[in-house]
């Protein structure tokens, strides 16, 4: 019973607090590492995605001889603004 007394008492807030001065030297170290990934958020990519579509709905809708489509008028109309929301 002496022991499980002496680790109960000693030990184990010693050990919590040395876990706890580790864990914040990493967070620390963390913080000061350049980033490896950064998230541009793929808006580049749908905007050439969309624009080559549309080309490629052009040249469908001249092979047909159509004026214009009827999804592209709504397409226009439609603008979004795409936000990144958290950090």
């Amino acid at each position: 019973m002496g022991v499980l007394a002496v680790l109960r008492v000693l030990a184990l807030p010693l050990a919590l607090i040395i876990a706890g001065l580790v864990a914040a030297r990493m967070a620390r170290e963390e913080d000061q590492r350049p980033k490896g990934w950064r998230d541009d958020s793929l808006a580049e990519w749908y905007r050439e995605r969309d624009r080559l579509a549309e080309e490629e709905r052009r040249r469908r809708a001249a092979a047909l001889g159509l004026e214009q489509l009827e999804g592209s008028e709504r397409e226009e109309e439609r603008t979004e603004r795409q936000e990144r929301i958290g950090g």
